[in-house]
């Protein structure tokens, strides 16, 4: 062999690995498989190589064909079962990642890429204690990691920990100062932290080392959102879109920003191609169907929440957002129960009072009216409503003074009974005429266990067959013909529910009465089980 055509084999390897960018090393990559009469172990070290110019480049399935003749060529080499598995990540199938991540460190077992890859991948299926021992692995064995310090950060930042996120993301951008996407994802953890300005500062800084993403234009969106600059949020979504028009996040955010400027066709189209593009993604539709509360289209706000709530069931914010569609509806006793979920739920500090005092306002509602209402109300009909998307906030209900908005929630407190609502009342209302029923319930409660029986079961067809006793909702009481009906202006009222039902019984054996305060969940709970569809 001639030194001229050994010198251009050396070139096309050389090209082949220290090419600038993902087209250049694809080119040299394939001149050099052409060319150079290569052993198996340095082709395989070729085609890993240009596989990873493939993914760069978002061309999966070429990315994958090359990884996979590099494990062909030679099973040793670790790399291409580490390219596999991010690749897989890149492809949102996390559970493939980590197939590959396992032989990768099954090869290597100190092989730090294949510990951050697969701390990625279980950050991906949430399992966010896995991923923080992988990126721990990845640190201990190279301190100096920054994409292993990024990766932790991020984990702590879904796991509701911004303090530590920011601690790993400062870290990460002190050892790698133009990592555009550590001040990205620090920027997440401060709005996290709700210091939107330095947010701001590092969704800037991200942007202005990486203009082509679309990360840091979503971030810097939600930030501007959560400042109510709307306009501006738009403005950061649609360059996100502009960016990469499958970033489902930018569509959600922009529709959030459009329905509080009241533009609710905008922000419908947004929702549904956010969907569109991501069936499985739960919170679009609960943004369409809190649009839809907002238009006054109530049935296909509910039908819209409760997919939400199919795909996450573990979500606050779905049930409270029904809960409201629910009390715009007057269904007052499916509304106690929806906040009642919410209220379990919830992670938010701030948004626990506003789900509270939302149960407080059906909960007085339930008290005045207890039967549940028809579920063919008209939809354009103008409610009270409890409020929707900013949760923090709750449903309005005017009292006197600060002990006439004691005596309410005690109302919701004592059709609770746990020793932690009789709690929550003291420290809201400590110099109320409860504070002193209040320190005796939680006394008794702490020296016996109460227990309440479920609800009573739907009502009997035929009344004929039944042996159950007809019973009246509060203010109501059996006349003469057998009909419940409540005595007015000498007139007689009949109640729009006259169907025979079994008496529902509190675990003490006694008929519930659902005019006292103490009962009135027990009631709610009656009440739901009676309409369609109940389970």
């Amino acid at each position: 062999m001639s030194l001229f055509v050994q010198t251009a084999y050396a070139d096309a390897l050389d090209d082949c690995n220290h090419a600038s960018n993902p087209d250049e090393t694809i080119s040299a990559c394939t001149r050099a498989l052409s060319r150079v009469r290569l052993n198996s172990e340095n082709r395989s070290i070729v085609y890993n190589r240009r596989g990873n110019a493939y993914r760069a480049k978002k061309q999966f399935d070429r990315a994958i064909e090359d990884y996979e003749t590099a494990i062909r060529l030679d099973p040793r080499q670790v790399h291409p079962y580490n390219g596999l598995g991010n690749t897989y990540v890149d492809k949102h199938e996390p559970d493939r990642a980590i197939e590959y991540y396992n032989k990768a460190l099954r090869i290597d077992s100190s092989y730090q890429l294949a510990y951050n890859g697969r701390g990625n991948a279980y950050s991906d299926k949430k399992e966010y204690d896995r991923a923080i021992a992988d990126f721990d692995e990845a640190i201990r064995l190279d301190p100096h990691y920054a994409f292993a310090f990024n990766g932790r950060g991020l984990a702590y930042g879904e796991k509701g920990d911004p303090d530590r996120a920011v601690q790993d993301l400062s870290e990460a951008i002190r050892l790698k100062p133009n990592y555009a996407g550590a001040y990205n994802t620090r920027g997440n953890a401060y709005t996290d932290k709700q210091e939107y300005d330095r947010a701001l500062v590092d969704y800037d800084a991200s942007i202005r080392l990486d203009p082509d993403q679309a990360h840091a234009y979503n971030g810097r969106g939600n930030a501007l959102y959560k400042k109510r600059d709307f306009d501006g949020a738009i403005a950061d979504y649609s360059k996100a879109l502009q960016n990469d028009p499958g970033y489902v996040f930018a569509y959600n955010g922009r529709g959030n920003a459009y329905s509080d400027k009241k533009e609710y066709d905008r922000a419908l189209a947004d929702f549904s191609e956010a969907i569109r593009q991501n069936p499985g993604y739960a919170t679009p539709y609960r943004g369409r169907g809190d649009a839809y509360y907002q238009m006054g289209q109530h049935d296909r706000a509910i039908a819209d929440i409760d997919q939400a709530i199919r795909i996450n069931p573990n979500a606050a914010g779905g049930y409270n957002s029904r809960g409201n569609v629910y009390f715009a509806k007057e269904q007052y006793a499916r509304a106690v129960h929806d906040y009642e979920q919410a209220i379990r739920l919830n992670r938010d500090p701030a948004s626990d009072e506003g789900y509270k005092t939302n149960r407080t306002n059906a909960l007085a509602k339930l008290q005045a009216e207890p039967e549940p209402k028809s579920e063919n109300k008209n939809e354009s009909a103008i409610q009270e409503q409890p409020e929707g998307k900013v949760e923090n906030k709750a449903a309005s209900v005017e009292h006197a003074d600060p002990c006439a908005s004691a005596a309410t929630h005690w109302t919701s407190v004592e059709s609770i009974g746990t020793p932690a609502a009789y709690e929550d009342h003291l420290a809201r209302s400590p110099n109320c005429a409860f504070t002193t029923l209040a320190l005796a319930r939680i006394d008794a409660l702490k020296q016996k266990s109460i227990s309440v029986a479920p609800a009573s079961s739907p009502p009997s067809e035929s009344p004929s067959k039944s042996s159950s006793t007809k019973t009246c909702g509060a203010g109501f009481a059996l006349d003469n013909d057998g009909d419940c009906v409540r005595e007015k202006n000498s007139r007689k009222v009949v109640s729009r529910k006259s169907t025979p039902r079994a008496a529902a019984e509190p675990s003490g054996g006694h008929t519930l009465n659902c005019s006292d305060p103490s009962q009135i969940m027990a009631c709610a709970n009656r009440a739901l089980s009676s309409l369609p569809g109940s389970h």
